[in-house]
């Protein structure tokens, strides 16, 4: 037989690279969790920047009211108040002082002073040494003071009184001279009262007519005027008003002889 070939060396074959491992796509609560996260860093910048903010407009704001105390400050000073600059450091440094004496500051006497309470009581100084000592002090005038006086208001004279009279009664003769200056609504009530009634019954007034000379004879013959007030309970009250003069010549009423108008029967008893 043929000899068998010779053997021969065969290289063992190249390594075959490993295929790169898959790369696995990200899960969705990763993504979720990097937006949170990308989120919340906006979260603490927004926070960080509205702090600072909300700080510059606190000292804005206490620079604002310093000024305006400045300027407070200073408008009290020029009406003369006096502004302290630490009241409350005052206050607690004066709450800490020894109390003041309560015993009140005796006049320096030329004679031994007084001790302080509590002490032995001293004698009676000497009435020479207060006689003296009264002596030395200065006198406080002793003339009385002239006061205002009032200014008394300027009264005619009774000649010109009485000739303005006159000249009012020669230009009216027939009226009455004023002597009783009680006005109407007080002749009334004087009427009512007699009556039994009181001030509050009465009620109002009013004028009902004229009449002439001689037409009345509770006034004496003057002219005058006729007036009704009305009182509590239906009842009117007629008063006359007779023209007289005045002593300085002016023309006014002389109030006389109230009475019942109507309605008698409805008067009330006296009181």
């Amino acid at each position: 037989p043929p000899p068998p070939p010779p053997l021969r060396l065969v290289p063992p074959p190249p390594p075959v690279a490993a295929p790169p491992p898959p790369v696995a796509a990200p899960a969705a609560g990763a993504a979720v969790g990097a937006e949170a996260a990308a989120g919340a860093g906006i979260s603490t910048t927004a926070v960080t920047v509205t702090g600072v903010a909300a700080i510059v407009a606190i000292m804005v704001v206490a620079g604002i009211q310093l000024w305006q105390l400045a300027r407070f400050q200073e408008a009290l000073r020029a009406e003369g108040y006096i502004i302290l600059e630490n009241p409350l450091g005052l206050c607690i440094g004066g709450c800490h002082l020894p109390s003041r004496p309560i015993r009140p500051a005796f006049p320096d006497f030329p004679f031994e002073p007084i001790s302080p309470f509590p002490a032995p009581r001293l004698p009676s100084p000497p009435p020479d040494a207060i006689i003296e000592w009264l002596r030395s002090q200065p006198r406080s005038p002793t003339q009385p003071q002239p006061h205002p006086q009032p200014h008394p208001q300027p009264q005619p004279q009774p000649e010109t009184t009485r000739r303005r009279r006159q000249q009012c009664l020669e230009r009216n003769p027939t009226f009455l001279v004023c002597e009783d200056e009680v006005d109407m609504e007080e002749a009334v009530v004087n009427f009512l009262l007699d009556q039994g009634y009181g001030p509050e019954d009465l009620g109002d007034c009013r004028g009902v007519g004229s009449f002439a000379s001689g037409a009345i004879d509770a006034c004496d013959a003057a002219p005058g005027e006729r007036w009704h007030c009305r009182v509590s309970g239906g009842n009117e009250v007629s008063i006359f008003g007779c023209l007289c003069c005045r002593e300085d010549g002016t023309t006014s009423y002389e109030w006389r002889s109230p009475h019942w108008s109507i309605n008698l029967s409805r008067r009330r008893p006296r009181r």
